[in-house]
């Protein structure tokens, strides 16, 4: 009888799951959205959450967002190591995911003893394994070897303990493997874990989403301009060309001012976003890019009317977003549940550009093998001597007066810190450049480093003139030979 209810109870699953995809199959955010509403509806009935769970990563696999179902299948080992806890066959259970990803604690230890508590078998050891082992494979197509190392964890011992040494032998050569991989993307820097979008919709054309803002996860490198024609497509097709409008704009929309018989939908590219305390915790570029759930953008602006000016004008106003989970997630779109504002003065605004274009050109050096047109491209960037723009325009609005007697003295003292690192890097750039051009480029080096004797030249000045003959820092002179 039990069984029976069961079966009945999946194959009203299998059907609701038709009608969702017959409805949205032109949508794969809301297609996959439908699905997680209804999986989440069956947080207390184990394998009916399973099985919208497994079509979830179906949907997943055939739109290439591998490292959704590989999380899918995260979250349907989570579901069995509850039941496998409760039946007294695991040690603790979604506790054990913590690790790889907060959102299998947060999702599926509601699990109630009571329900799991049945004389049915719902799943046994093997089928926890199966899981894992299925989660490795999308893992592994979806770039993520740091999470496979964390899987082979969960999966040795079990293996040990069953005497499986052909499984353990294989796990091993597998997570050798797997940790030779993340030397190799660490080292070149051209590992892809995803583009990040905050979407939001206005107006009752888009029914429950109306209002809603969220956070889209795009595949590697996608351009604004990229997800904003997709978007613009898909709903043109679903409500008419006519109906649908993208706004470009990344301000705070004025909804009074919209017509009510259209929809709007802005669109605007987000980067995950840190404090300087997980900054230093999360050290890799992966980790930088794994279970995220705050993300910021900036409007540039001024105290008059215009959203650009010098380098004395230009404020900048940042917008913290977090979402509900983290990414990545068993779906591509989280909603935002919070957002932070605040303010950037002209010369913070200064000080965080000339340390993002450190970070740069520390990074460029840091790749294995250079990657020369990245190299140079940054370095170019930097060296070029303009008063209107880059680091000399900084170093001319704010170190000198009145600008260099009006500001608080930190700030002064962290961008005057910020130059001579970058004027560091430089030296060590422009060296390893004249290691790694062709014969046909040596003209462009050399004009890299008469631009590079300029700018430090003239930030010698700015810096202050008896800093050149001071022990405690040189300003270094392409070609010097001290």
């Amino acid at each position: 009888c039990v069984c029976a209810c069961v079966r009945e109870c999946v194959r009203t699953c299998v059907r609701a799951c038709v009608r969702v995809v017959q409805k949205h199959e032109n949508d794969p955010e809301v297609l996959v959205e439908q699905q997680y509403i209804l999986a989440k509806s069956y947080s207390n009935a184990a394998q009916l959450r399973q099985t919208w769970l497994q079509s979830m990563a179906k949907l997943h696999e055939q739109h290439g967002n591998y490292s959704e179902a590989a999380h899918c299948c995260i979250h349907i080992a989570g579901i069995i190591a509850e039941y496998l806890k409760c039946k007294g066959c695991h040690p603790s259970g979604t506790a054990e995911f913590a690790k790889i990803t907060q959102n299998v604690p947060k999702d599926e230890a509601a699990m109630k003893e009571d329900v799991l508590d049945t004389t049915i078998e719902l799943y046994t050891e093997e089928d926890y394994v199966d899981v894992l082992e299925e989660s490795l494979f999308w893992l592994q197509k979806a770039e993520r070897y740091e999470v496979m190392v964390e899987l082979f964890k969960l999966l040795q011992p079990y293996y040990d303990r069953k005497r499986n040494y052909e499984a353990l032998a294989s796990s091993f050569h597998s997570l050798s493997a797997a940790c030779s991989k993340v030397v190799e993307v660490e080292k070149s820097k051209r590992r892809l874990l995803g583009s990040y979008f905050r979407v939001a919709f206005f107006g009752e054309l888009f029914g429950d989403d109306n209002g809603i803002h969220y956070i889209y996860k795009e595949p590697k490198v996608t351009r604004l301009a990229d997800i904003s024609l997709r978007l613009e497509e898909l709903y043109s097709k679903k409500l008419g060309a006519e109906n649908v409008s993208i706004i470009k704009d990344s301000g705070k929309v004025d909804v009074d001012a919209l017509d009510i018989d259209r929809g709007y939908i802005q669109i605007t590219y987000v980067t995950p976003y840190f404090s300087e305390q997980e900054l230093e915790e999360r050290m890799t570029s992966f980790e930088r890019n794994n279970n995220i759930r705050r993300f910021v953008f900036e409007t540039p602006f001024t105290k008059g009317t215009r959203s650009r000016g010098d380098a004395r004008e230009q404020w900048l106003h940042k917008s913290i977003l977090t979402t509900s989970n983290t990414f990545p997630y068993v779906k591509k779109r989280i909603a935002i549940v919070e957002e932070e504002n605040f303010d950037l003065t002209p010369i913070e605004v200064a000080i965080e550009e000339l340390t993002r274009k450190l970070t740069e050109l520390t990074e460029a050096l840091q790749r294995s093998p250079p990657d020369k047109v990245n190299l140079q491209r940054v370095l170019q960037g930097v060296v070029s001597v303009t008063v209107n723009a880059g680091p000399l325009a900084y170093a001319s609005a704010f170190l000198t007066e009145p600008e260099l007697s009006s500001s608080p003295e930190n700030h002064i003292t962290t961008l005057k810190t910020v130059f001579k690192d970058l004027v560091k890097q430089c030296e060590v750039a422009l060296e390893l450049n004249s290691r790694i051009i062709q014969t046909d480029q040596v003209l462009y080096h050399e004009d890299l480093v008469k631009k590079y004797d300029m700018l430090a030249r003239e930030l010698s000045e700015l810096l202050d003139p008896k800093v050149r003959s001071s022990d405690d820092f040189v300003l270094p002179m392409a070609g010097d030979d001290d």
